[in-house]
């Protein structure tokens, strides 16, 4: 299973999320399905909502996280290219 994550919206837990999202892309341009077929085609286990209380708190460590990620980017694309 996987859950799919949007920062401050709800999630979803669904079964082999990443074989179904593979499918899902390639099918509609196959045309096999429409797009407009495939929330129709998910199962969703379960459905997680962002609790209020401490939304304040994972934004504060989400902002904390961009930083990281834009001084770390550069670094990071020097080491996959060494060797």
């Amino acid at each position: 299973m996987a859950l799919s994550v949007t920062f401050g919206k709800a999630s979803s837990l669904t079964p082999n999320a990443r074989f179904s999202g593979v499918g899902f892309n390639i099918a509609p341009a196959l045309g096999d399905i429409e797009l407009t077929n495939i929330p129709a085609l998910v199962k969703i286990d379960a459905t997680f909502y962002p609790d209020p209380v401490t939304r304040k708190t994972y934004a504060c460590l989400y902002a904390e996280f961009t930083k990281i990620y834009k001084s770390q980017r550069k670094m990071f694309r020097r080491l996959g290219h060494a060797g």
